[in-house]
């Protein structure tokens, strides 16, 4: 057995490079099909989208198919390298930017954040600060829609998760815990590489998981207005006993 040097690194910096495989359940197609419908519905005329957490670049590809033009923002590097690589073929643009920090020359009509990349900010003051910034960054009655995962699906089925998978580039295990008390979100990742073996990479991954009613009480404290808020990939009205929860916030044009 090689013995291997553990090495801890910042979230989605080894993870990156099987990110795709890892992610190889999820139907993305669907879920850019579920985002052309909402801004379809709430704004069609909107051209330009910037998926604030986009990750490997996968839903940024499947939305410039339907016209739009994307800008695709993530604050890890590791993964804009890989979205570069996957879309070079597609004029999209990547920049590194965190939720809270927005570099954007110009406005754009819709801003996604999805895969409960909100989660991600730990405090509330955080999630004023990002709302305020995205808000600033779009055109008058633009769209921010984001998703959150909801407790009910980390009560459910990552209180105590341990998987683990085998790649061509890689391999990765992955232990969940959800601290009831707190609502924090815990996944913590083993990631063997291929191309660095004797490294084994130590990733940790924290999201707070809010309740419902706080994420509402924390929009309508924010600029924008609070439109529909959706269970899963549904249009229908979200509901406590939901895995995931899709907001869409609108921006409305000053008096």
């Amino acid at each position: 057995m090689m013995w291997l040097a553990k090495k801890n690194v910042a979230p989605y910096s080894a993870l990156a490079h099987i990110y795709d495989d890892v992610m190889a359940h999820v139907n993305y197609k669907l879920w850019a099909t579920y985002i052309h419908e909402i801004v379809t519905r709430f704004r069609p005329e909107s051209r330009r989208i910037v998926d604030l957490s986009c990750g490997t670049g996968t839903l940024c590809l499947l939305l410039a198919h339907y016209g739009y033009q994307v800008t695709g923002m993530d604050s890890s590097h590791a993964m804009l390298r890989q979205a570069a690589r996957k879309t070079a073929s597609a004029q999209i643009r990547y920049v590194c930017a965190d939720l809270c920090s927005l570099p954007m020359a110009e406005r754009s009509d819709v801003m996604i954040s999805l895969y409960d990349s909100m989660n991600y900010l730990m405090d509330i003051p955080l999630w004023n600060r990002s709302l305020l910034d995205i808000h600033s960054c779009l055109n008058d009655d633009g769209l921010f829609i984001f998703d959150v995962s909801t407790i009910y699906n980390s009560c459910k089925d990552f209180s105590r998760y341990i998987h683990r998978e085998s790649f061509a580039d890689g391999s990765y295990h992955r232990k969940s815990t959800f601290d009831r008390e707190k609502n924090i979100q815990t996944n913590y990742f083993e990631i063997k590489l291929a191309h660095q073996p004797g490294v084994l990479f130590c990733e940790m991954h924290r999201q707070r998981i809010r309740q419902l009613e706080e994420i509402v009480d924390i929009i309508r404290r924010s600029p924008f207005d609070l439109v529909a808020g959706y269970k899963d990939f549904s249009l229908a009205a979200y509901s406590e006993n939901c895995e995931r929860v899709h907001f869409v916030l609108k921006k409305t044009p000053a008096c």
